[in-house]
């Protein structure tokens, strides 16, 4: 039979251990990166949304949120803690909270969840502006590629 030693094994079983012990925290930070850098050109999307004050109508709709919900979106905007399960680690981006337009129906303000999804998707008193999903698509690459980096360099520091 053929036998096979390799040099410096401890080392690297010790190295792959330590990157083991700690594989939640680094999950976390590389997740964090990339939700940040997908949030960062979302919030860039919402600020340049346009805003239209008037009250639309089916026959004469109206072509983006008010400027009440505009900032509501811009000031909910944010990532939700990580969840660890299942051999993977998840967070979500979205709104939050409500924002200062209050209604019969909303007297607490309108949820800026509901308004996010109306801009997106439209009604049938205001046009889509699908801003999330083009911002979403178009920042996925740079999020991989900081994901990647910052998976590198935590690895790195572990392994020195």
């Amino acid at each position: 039979m053929a036998r096979m030693t390799v040099k410096g094994s401890e080392e690297l079983y010790a190295m792959l251990e330590s990157v083991q012990n700690h594989s939640q925290e680094i999950a976390s930070r590389v997740v964090y990166e990339g939700a940040g850098v997908v949030v960062r050109a979302m919030a860039a999307a919402v600020a340049a949304l346009p805003t239209d004050d008037s009250f639309g109508t089916a026959d004469h709709p109206k072509s983006a949120p008010s400027s009440i919900q505009k900032a509501g979106l811009v000031n909910s905007l944010g990532v939700a803690p990580h969840k660890h399960g299942g051999g993977k680690t998840d967070t979500s981006i979205g709104f939050d909270g409500y924002n200062a337009l209050r209604t019969k129906r909303w007297p607490s303000g309108q949820p800026n969840a509901m308004v996010a999804r109306s801009v997106e998707r439209g009604t049938s008193f205001m046009r889509p502006n699908p801003i999330i999903k083009r911002s979403v698509s178009a920042s996925k690459g740079a999020a991989v590629a900081k994901m990647e980096q910052t998976a590198k360099e935590e690895i790195a520091k572990l392994t020195k």
